[in-house]
């Protein structure tokens, strides 16, 4: 068996999530919620980094990347009101 290797490992650097304007930055959350005695649900969550509102959300008793999925797209409907080609290009990410 191998032994992991001790002492220090580099990490991610931290950047500031800093939003200026609507739909410059989005973030997700992914949380189990109890549903009852012995079931739980997953619940996606899609929110606007600088006003902080809900975009779109998804509960499924599953925690499968549908569940991830189905909250995206809703959060694409409710912003751009449909699914498909977008005229104004996204911005870029530094």
């Amino acid at each position: 068996m191998r032994k992991r290797p001790q002492g220090f490992r580099p990490r991610a650097k931290r950047l500031p999530s800093i939003a200026s304007r609507p739909d410059e930055r989005w973030a997700t959350d992914l949380t189990h919620v109890w549903c009852g005695k012995d079931r739980r649900a997953s619940l996606a969550v899609i929110i606007d980094c600088c006003t902080r509102k809900i975009l779109g959300c998804h509960l499924l008793d599953n925690g499968s990347s549908k569940t991830a999925e189905a909250a995206l797209k809703g959060a694409l409907v409710h912003r751009f009101g449909a699914l498909g080609r977008i005229h104004q290009p996204l911005a870029k990410v530094r």
